[in-house]
């Protein structure tokens, strides 16, 4: 009987074991992730993590889950030291784009560098706007813009930091993803505004959900001397003003540009051009959202990461954003058809034939939005400060674009422009000297951007780039006064995101062919954008480069 028990005592141990193992086993797999989507911004990265799911029970046997979109669970580091009595270390206000223009997603405090948020409001609204551009949910979608505001002591006093982060929602990806921001906020792009408070003040965030609606508190400070003491200045930011929606945008990316004295020797103009991506891991492409920003120095034009992100497929070794090409066709020289067509696709449309002076090229076609963000200051009452002065204390202008796409072949939408049209927009960028030149050797009628290569932490480069201002005065789009002054600064582009290396075939090809029955020389130049946009993660200003071409043609000498 003892020897009995001894070996139910063992068996029961052996399945006690198994039990342990087995649910040893389960929690490893469901606590590993997979990561779905990794998007690295200039100073913050983004993932999407997918954890395997057990039914009931075992689901409840296995703890929780992390907490999955629509909460976006957020980290930051390197943030500097809070002002003196802060009660909330950090005020979040998301924005993103939708069908009409930006609309106000939540505002959100935290005490801690860790937190999360919801952003459950804004699914629907990203939805609809990928069924807009006829993109699919499951690999493309836009962004979502955090403000990050916190109070810190400056060399000048306190100030309100505020910082800019985009977070890609990719619906359909983020659906039952667990989305992790790593914010490094050192790095991220900031813009400060000092406070006029003293040493001693007593700084308090307010709740907002205590606050007048509409109202987007970001910090506030008793004032304890001078003329405002005992008074209360508070700041916030808020989505002031829609500027612009404008379905159908064109965007210039290439042409060659022909004066009225050329329209003799040319018979004909052909452009190609493709942006091919190629991935080991993870590649993503997108339009570049831009916040142009005013400074003591003038405006600085920021890019704070992609506003319309596309994923490359995981099962796809390449993947083909546009393949396009047009000729250009002189009737009185030639019988070729003036036509553009997608490459090695059945989708051909009639082109303007070479009739008179203009800038035949080709234009990816969009949808655009443009956003005035201002931060507001009020001093009065304790309690209630707005009741006092309210005053525009700072402000962005925020540009999107996103392209449509073309279900028949998959690829962006792209169409040839009116000549007369391009070449007023060139010639805008001419006049407000938005041009480097670049000169090339005399007879050459064939122009040709070669690829681009990228690696790990390589510069989001701009594919394609366009000043959004001049396309829209150039379309005869009539522009709010806001707008003015900011026409020579809202670019917008096409840029790309590795995490491995990478191959990104980024090729334009322009060539002009001429009457055989008479000698033609060409002097070409070519007119390449001269903006320099910062990308924060690299402390440094870089080129948005888009290059049209004028070969110059005439008579040989």
């Amino acid at each position: 009987m003892v020897g009995m028990g001894l070996g139910n005592r063992k068996w029961v141990l052996i399945i006690v074991l198994i039990i342990i193992g087995v649910y040893i086993s389960l929690l490893i797999y469901t606590h590993i992730g997979r990561t779905v989507l990794r998007f690295s911004g200039p100073g913050y990265v983004v993932t999407y993590v997918r954890y395997s799911e057990l039914p009931w029970p075992l689901n409840v046997l296995t703890f929780d889950q992390p907490n999955t979109y629509p909460l976006i669970n957020i980290v930051i580091k390197g943030a500097p030291k809070p002002y003196l009595n802060v009660n909330a270390r950090f005020f979040i206000y998301a924005t993103g784009p939708s069908v009409g223009g930006f609309v106000n997603i939540g505002h959100y405090l935290s005490n801690s560098t860790s937190f999360v948020i919801s952003v459950s409001n804004y699914t629907a609204y990203a939805i609809k706007l990928d069924n807009y551009l006829r993109m699919t949910p499951d690999i493309a979608g836009p962004s979502i813009v955090l403000f990050i505001s916190t109070i810190t002591n400056s060399s000048n006093g306190p100030s309100v930091v505020t910082g800019f982060v985009t977070v890609p929602i990719i619906p359909e990806l983020a659906r039952g993803s667990v989305v992790n921001v790593a914010i490094n906020y050192t790095e991220i792009l900031k813009t400060s505004l000092p406070i006029n408070a003293t040493d001693n003040a007593k700084l308090a965030f307010n709740d907002p959900s205590t606050q007048p609606p509409n109202t987007i508190w970001a910090g506030c400070v008793v004032i304890s001397s001078g003329p405002y003491e005992n008074k209360e200045e508070c700041w916030y930011w808020e989505l002031n003003t829609v500027l612009l929606t404008q379905s159908n945008t064109p965007f210039p990316i290439t042409a060659q540009i022909i004066q009225s004295p050329e329209v003799n020797y040319i018979t004909q103009s052909n452009i190609n051009l493709a942006i091919t991506l190629q991935q080991n891991t993870y590649t993503e492409a997108g339009f570049a959202l831009t916040l142009a920003i005013p400074t003591s120095t003038g405006i600085n034009v920021e890019t704070p990461g992609i506003g319309y992100m596309l994923q490359l497929p995981s099962n796809s070794a390449s993947y083909t954003l546009l393949a396009y090409g047009c000729v250009f066709a002189n009737p009185s020289l030639t019988t070729s058809a003036s036509e553009c067509t997608y490459a090695n696709k059945n989708v051909t449309v009639t082109a303007p034939s070479i009739s008179g002076a203009g800038a035949y090229g080709v234009a990816v076609i969009g949808y655009l939005e443009i956003a005035n963000y201002t931060e507001y200051e009020c001093i009065g009452p304790l309690g209630d400060p707005c009741i006092g002065t309210v005053e525009a204390v700072q402000w962005a202008i925020m540009t999107w674009f996103a392209a449509y796409n073309n279900t028949s072949v998959n690829e962006f939408e792209a169409e040839p422009l009116n000549p007369a049209t391009m070449m007023s927009y060139v010639q805008l960028l001419l006049n407000n000297e938005a041009f480097n030149t670049i000169t090339f050797p005399s007879g050459t009628t064939l122009i040709y951007v070669g690829n681009i290569d990228t690696q790990v932490d390589a510069t989001p480069l701009f594919a394609f780039a366009g000043d959004m201002g001049a396309i829209l005065e150039a379309m005869g789009v009539s522009l709010p006064l806001e707008l003015q002054q900011f026409l020579n600064y809202l670019i917008v582009g096409v840029s790309f995101n590795t995490q491995t290396i990478s191959n990104i075939q980024n090729t334009v090809f322009i060539q002009m062919s001429y009457p055989s029955n008479i000698n033609v020389c060409t002097s070409p130049i070519a007119y390449e954008f001269n903006y320099q946009v910062y990308v924060s993660n690299l402390s440094n200003y870089y080129p948005a480069p888009t290059v049209y071409v004028d070969f110059n043609a005439g008579p040989c000498s």
